[in-house]
């Protein structure tokens, strides 16, 4: 299914959508409020969300199967310590828990609302005027069915108790109480805990009306129990709380990147190894949640790693190599075989180097009255960052054209190695087109474009690039190219030539000789509809990239 159709498959998807959504927004606004940095409160809220979906799956307290129904008190309780674990562990403000505070009950209220609809968490039989009554297709009817409480002919069921709007009118009583309860508390994150009591002392009361099978111990059914006990421990910690002095751990000024990219490698992570145990709905709130995360939690740390000298930004490549692993478990859309047939591409590339070389900087007269030039080496480092958008045709599998359009924006920073201590900061930009033709066996591409540098020097420039291929993709190849890996306009210099072996799908393996002498590797993978493209040169110079493209077939023409 698609996600769009996963998203409006009945009436508890849309509001269990809209309930994160609601909460999500609301805790955002809470904590850029209280001045928590944006990323790290982003990844928080992530990994409170993803913590919630497992225990929802996992922590069932009344003995149905893991794979079964979900719980909310599950999803509480592990959100919760996710919650308190992950802001601590990234040293945010202690006050960021309580952007909760309000969230919680909202969310949990626009949530019930989607149980009621579907038809699930319903209650006891009723004779009391407001009752809700279930047709024949409900979980309601068959429990009631099998309990002999109504005829094999009964079009629908007894009125039962509306447990689901009990306990969201709850949650909207303690979403009010939530100002006055800020007000009686002292302790960062102690607001939390009061709101998670109240909701919990809600639902302790509310079970007995809820229609479940369990245990009955002392008058009170095993889900009471558990959640009493639960209550007093959260209660206990409450007030050692409020007890302790305050002096806690001191948040940091700044989220530190590495920490970041660790949390936000939680959701993806899940993503990928969760499979099926996750309902299409749970993957597709996972996706949602671990694509904001990665970009919060992973490009920080690239861009802070790829402007430094030592550019090899492996770290901060992890959450995004997780997450595009794991899209491979969300729904996809089918793509059109027929032929012919179009698709659309989006690209978006990171690419930092390093390269010496000789520049002129004076001239002088000799003894033979010749000017000459006197050089001198310039350490060169460029950070570029480019996009691209490309149209295909294909008449065939092994038949297509490609027009691409590309823009590229970054800097330059060169500093002599000599006996001068000159510095050349340079603003960099360009945009470039090229046309590709592909065949079976051979592949041609032809384009230009222009850069222009501004700086200490100014200067524009333009530029052809072109490649060609010699053997078929999906095999074993050759090939060569000028400035066809390079921003346009980057360099005058930018050839390679090497081989490549493809596979069926569109991966490819490729590694050869870069500027003349220095190796390289690199290659295309296919990865969950996405194309993943990185490329390392080694040597004195370095190059590094990393491209990231998706292609949208269209309709059949």
């Amino acid at each position: 299914m698609r996600p769009i159709e996963i998203a409006i498959a009945g009436p508890y998807n849309v509001l269990f959508l809209l309930a994160l959504a609601i909460a999500g927004v609301m805790a955002w606004r809470q904590g850029r409020g209280l001045g928590v940095p944006g990323s790290g409160w982003l990844v928080v809220l992530g990994v409170t969300i993803t913590a919630g979906l497992v225990g929802a799956r996992l922590l069932h307290f009344d003995g149905a199967p893991v794979s079964g129904a979900k719980t909310i008190l599950g999803a509480v309780l592990l959100a919760t310590l996710a919650l308190f674990a992950s802001a601590r562990f990234l040293r945010l403000d202690p006050r960021s828990v309580d952007a909760l505070a309000i969230a919680l009950p909202v969310g949990f209220a626009v949530g019930r609302i989607g149980c009621l609809l579907a038809g699930c968490c319903f209650g006891h039989p009723t004779d009391l005027p407001w009752g809700a009554i279930y047709d024949a297709q409900s979980a309601a009817f068959r429990a009631q069915l099998e309990a002999g409480l109504i005829a094999a002919g009964a079009s629908e069921s007894l009125p039962v108790h509306p447990t689901q709007l009990y306990e969201a009118g709850l949650a909207l009583l303690v979403a009010g109480a939530v100002p006055r309860v800020r007000r009686l508390v002292r302790r960062p994150g102690s607001a939390l805990l009061a709101v998670v009591i109240l909701l919990a002392l809600g639902r302790l009361i509310l079970e007995s009306f809820r229609a479940r099978d369990a245990l009955v111990v002392s008058g009170l059914t095993q889900v009471q129990w558990t959640i009493a006990a639960a209550v007093a421990v959260t209660a206990l910690l409450l007030l050692l709380r409020e007890r302790r002095a305050d002096g806690g751990v001191r948040h940091a000024e700044r989220v530190s990147q590495l920490r970041l990219a660790v949390v936000a490698c939680a959701a993806p992570t899940l993503l990928l190894a969760g499979g099926a145990f996750f309902s299409p709905l749970e993957r597709l709130v996972l996706l949602l949640v671990a694509v904001p995360s990665v970009i919060a939690g992973g490009m920080p740390m690239l861009r802070r790693l790829v402007l430094r000298e030592h550019a090899l930004a492996i770290p901060a490549v992890v959450p995004c190599a997780a997450l595009v692993i794991a899209l491979q478990h969300a729904p996809a859309p089918e793509r059109d075989v027929s032929y012919p047939r179009s698709e659309w591409g989006l690209g978006l590339s990171f690419a930092a180097n390093r390269e010496f070389e000789d520049r002129v900087i004076g001239t002088f007269i000799n003894d033979c009255g010749d000017e000459m030039n006197i050089t001198e080496e310039y350490a060169v480092r460029r950070t570029v960052g480019g996009g691209s958008l490309s149209h295909t045709k294909r008449t065939s599998p092994d038949r297509a054209s490609t027009i691409r359009l590309r823009g590229f924006a970054g800097t330059e920073r060169s500093t002599a190695q000599g006996a001068t201590t000159d510095t050349e900061n340079t603003t960099l930009g360009g945009i470039g087109t090229s046309a590709t033709l592909d065949f079976r066996w051979v592949g041609v591409t032809v384009g230009i474009g222009g850069g222009r540098f501004t700086g200490d020097t100014m200067r524009s420039m333009i530029v052809g690039t072109g490649g060609i291929r010699v053997g078929r993709q999906d095999g074993l190849h050759a090939f060569a190219g000028i400035n066809d890996l390079e921003p346009l306009g980057h360099s005058e210099n930018a050839m390679r030539a090497g081989v490549g072996y493809g596979f069926p799908g569109g991966s490819a393996i490729r590694a050869g000789i870069w500027r003349g002498e220095a190796p390289f590797l690199g290659g295309t993978f296919m990865v969950g509809g996405f194309d993943v493209e990185p490329h390392i040169a080694f040597g004195d110079d370095y190059d590094v990239r990393l491209g990231l493209s998706r292609r949208f077939p269209l309709r059949r023409e």
